[in-house]
């Protein structure tokens, strides 16, 4: 064996030798992360999503089964920052049916953050806008409050109807506001009404009618504007 032959395979078996060490040295820090986690550091969950690895999506997804609220809920709004993890928005999605509401309203803003935009042209809300629509109806007001935020982010324009129905009976001073902020951005209309509620109703109520002639044309412009447009409606 030459002597540039045996100094090449002495660099490769380093190489290797390098490899397994920093890997080993990556997988202790991310165990010690989680354990730290588990125990109460929540900061540790966000340094742990840092790391972008499979590995440390399994750990999160493990702390998100924490019988803690407090824990479960950091290791959810971390994982939705763990890009390829293939199990993420399963997770994310299954913490919006806890029994826990921290973990609900965890699951409501993370959703948000893994929801790529609706295309223009498309004739449906963004993907888990459906999830989001669930929570406007959850017991607790922080929940509906986080859903109805996310929802205004996502520009839902179709989850409007839900909206309104949820804005004409919200009793909580939280979760109305957000959701009138969630129909004001969609829509770009200052949705700020009266208490009145009848009042209240009947605006909403022609507003839906508006909506729905909006739905119309959009299906009309994105089918190719095929036969007459749909009729305005009654004013």
């Amino acid at each position: 064996m030459s002597r540039r032959l045996k100094i090449l395979l002495a660099g490769l078996a380093l190489v290797v030798v390098i490899g397994a060490a920093v890997g080993y040295a990556h997988r202790r820090n991310e165990a010690s992360l989680a354990e730290a986690l588990m125990s109460g550091n929540l900061a540790a969950a966000d340094t742990l999503a840092a790391m972008q690895t499979n590995r440390s999506g399994e750990l999160l997804a493990q702390a998100a089964r924490s019988p803690a609220p407090q824990i479960s809920a950091a290791a959810v709004m971390a994982l939705a920052k763990v890009k390829d993890w293939p199990r993420r928005d399963e997770v994310i999605v299954e913490a919006g049916k806890s029994p826990q509401h921290q973990i609900r309203q965890a699951a409501a803003v993370a959703i948000r953050q893994i929801t790529p935009p609706r295309p223009i042209r498309q004739l449906e809300d963004p993907k888990y806008c459906p999830q989001l629509r669930g929570l406007l109806k959850d017991p607790h007001e922080q929940v509906r409050a986080s859903a109805a935020n996310s929802l205004g982010s996502l520009n839902a324009f179709y989850s409007i109807p839900d909206l309104i129905e949820a804005l004409k009976t919200e009793q909580s001073p939280l979760a109305r506001r957000a959701i009138q902020r969630a129909l004001t951005a969609i829509t770009r209309y200052p949705f700020e009404f009266s208490t009145d509620n009848k009042a209240l109703s009947q605006e909403l109520n022609n507003y839906l009618i508006e909506w729905d002639y909006s739905r119309k044309m959009r299906q009309w412009h994105v089918e190719g504007q095929k036969g007459p447009p749909p009729p305005m409606p009654p004013l």
